[in-house]
This record gives C-alpha cells, sequence and structure tokens, in this order.
C-alpha cells in the first residue's frame, strides 16, 4: 500500500491510499519540447524499500508526437521502451 505524495509523479494527484501489486503506470501526452525532439520520457515515482523496484512511475509521450508515432506504427515501441526506465 502506498500514498502518492503531492508532485512525486508530476502532475498525478491520488488523494487515496493505492494497493500496488506490481507496478502502477500513469501515462499522459503532454508538451516537451516540440515536434521531432524528445518523444517521450518516463520513470520511477515510488521505489520498493524492500528490494528497490519501482510500484509506481509515469511515462510522458510529447503531445507533437502522439499523431505521428501512431501513423507510423511506433507508438507501442516507443511505450514499450518507456515502460523500461519505470
Amino acid at each position: 500500500r502506498f500514498t502518492l505524495p503531492p508532485d512525486a509523479c508530476g502532475a498525478v494527484t491520488v488523494t487515496e491510499e493505492l494497493e500496488v501489486d506490481d507496478v502502477l503506470v500513469f501515462a499522459a501526452a503532454d508538451s516537451i519540447d516540440g515536434r521531432g525532439g524528445v518523444l517521450a520520457r518516463a520513470g520511477p515515482c515510488i521505489i520498493r524499500s524492500a528490494d528497490g523496484t519501482a510500484a509506481v512511475g509515469r511515462i510522458e509521450v510529447d503531445s507533437a508526437d502522439v499523431d505521428g508515432l501512431a501513423a507510423s506504427g511506433q507508438l507501442e515501441a516507443v511505450l514499450r521502451h518507456e515502460l523500461g526506465h519505470v
């Protein structure tokens, strides 16, 4: 069980205790740097002290690149890559 402190996971706000048995990932499209630069970014928000694994993480895809990634069939590969950063 986890509580998510304010600003622990970017703009994500959760006001209740979370029960996470594996990993919970919040994903969003947001403005990062415009088309063709950084496609996405990701990382952990809460790390388990017992084993050092991520319990909660986030993925942000640049909103300027989402349509192009989806149209080219690359969105899933980018999301899978970013999940590795979580």
